[in-house]
């Protein structure tokens, strides 16, 4: 809901019309102070009430916007009652060894909520992709954590469980940038950007539901 406010002032001039001063020696205030303040003090208490109500709006969107941005809920689950929540704590922690953000699944039945899985993590902003990365057929959940460059993104790891309706979070998974599925190999890929050359890595998720490098095969 926005908040709209129409002022008019066609009737009452510009209040800086009469003011014989120069503005850069006196300044607004003194201008003022130099003409028949009478005469002009309702066009100048509209003018800073304006200016005033103008900055709050301005001030409490820009809020709302950054709110949204560090506070998420996504659906990934087949249950309708099923939400992941995504929320940044700490927006200014720039450590990526300390958690500034939590992770929440949780239910929701007849009103009541109910947490069913908690993590906390590090993540510079909220973005998220939804993909298969154990050769399931069931899309995952990556969030993410920070990037190496431009080309180069790296994120947590939350694998789908549909049945069980659960998210296992995997291990050592931050050090694969740009990741991706490969059937071929049933692998996870990992490329790094640098200049311009691409440093492909291979990884499994081992039965612990750690990330483990592995060789070509």
């Amino acid at each position: 809901m926005g908040l709209y406010v129409e002022m008019n002032f066609s009737k009452v001039g510009n209040p800086c019309d009469n003011f014989k001063c120069t503005p850069k020696k006196y300044g607004f205030l003194n201008a003022v102070k130099e003409s028949n303040f009478s005469q002009h003090s309702m066009t100048v208490y509209k003018y800073i009430f304006f200016i005033s109500l103008s900055f709050t709006v301005s001030t409490s969107f820009a809020q709302q916007l950054s709110l949204e941005k560090l506070d998420t809920t996504i659906s990934i689950f087949w249950n309708p009652n099923l939400k992941v929540r995504v929320q940044i704590i700490d927006p200014e922690e720039q450590s990526e060894q300390k958690s500034n953000t939590v992770l929440t699944l949780y239910s929701v039945d007849q009103g009541s909520k109910r947490i069913l899985y908690s993590d906390s993590l590090y993540a510079y902003t909220l973005k998220f992709k939804i993909m298969d990365l154990n050769g399931d057929g069931i899309k995952d959940l990556l969030v993410y954590n920070t990037n190496n460059g431009p080309d180069n993104r790296c994120y947590h790891l939350y694998l789908v469980d549909q049945q069980q309706e659960r998210l296992t979070r995997v291990k050592g998974f931050e050090k694969v940038f740009n990741p991706y599925y490969e059937q071929r190999r049933c692998g996870i890929i990992g490329g790094l950007f640098i200049k311009n050359k691409i440093i492909m890595h291979r990884f499994l998720i081992n039965s612990k539901g750690t990330l483990v490098f592995t060789t070509w095969d």
